[in-house]
């Protein structure tokens, strides 16, 4: 026997707000959607023509703008393809009309585009190569600066005390107390 620990009560608030997030629901239309045509398919069947090739033949409904054979169409993970012909077929969720004839709606004219791409992809467009020796005997030899830091700072402490370059930039006037040179060492 299985005893249920939710008292009726809470089923029905349970219910209530339920129903009311059905109520309340709003359904927002995909801009993609109304953009480009696209196919609800109902029945898939691919014909092997060559070892390489063949023809997919997909039967469902067309939803969004109307759909043309000039255009190309975008498998998601297989990439872009040419529509041969497009032609009706009878409704499959209806009583099948034995006088129904398929008919050719539209098919590929020489206004039709290539497969090519307009910037075809460069694997090799975002290789970074190795800094040469050359390259890295300049980069050490920028990099190498002399500052003038209290006695005992670390190298760490050093990076991140203003050199008196850029201490007499940000005083711009203002006098400053003579130090004597014992209290400070260069770091590079």
């Amino acid at each position: 026997a299985v005893v249920s620990t939710q008292s009726t009560g809470d089923k029905e608030q349970d219910i209530d707000v339920m129903l009311w997030g059905l109520v309340n629901f709003r359904h927002t239309n995909l801009s993609f959607l109304r953009q480009r045509s696209y196919l609800l398919s109902s029945e898939v069947d691919f014909k092997q023509t060559t070892e390489t090739t063949g023809t997919l033949q997909v039967t469902g409904y067309v939803r969004g703008r109307s759909l043309d054979a000039d255009q190309l169409v975008h498998i998601p993970g297989l990439g872009h393809f040419k529509i041969e012909k497009i032609c009706s077929a009878p409704d499959p969720l209806r009583k099948q009309d034995s006088m129904f004839e398929s008919e050719t709606l539209s098919t590929q004219t020489e206004a039709s585009p290539t497969l090519d791409m307009e910037c075809p992809v460069d694997d090799m467009d975002a290789e970074q190569t190795w800094p040469t020796e050359e390259e890295l005997r300049e980069a050490e030899e920028s990099r190498k600066t002399v500052k003038r830091v209290p006695k005992g700072t670390s190298a760490y402490q050093a990076v991140w005390m203003l050199s008196d370059d850029e201490e007499s930039e940000e005083e711009s006037g203002e006098e400053e107390e003579e130090e004597s040179d014992e209290e400070f060492e260069d770091v590079e």
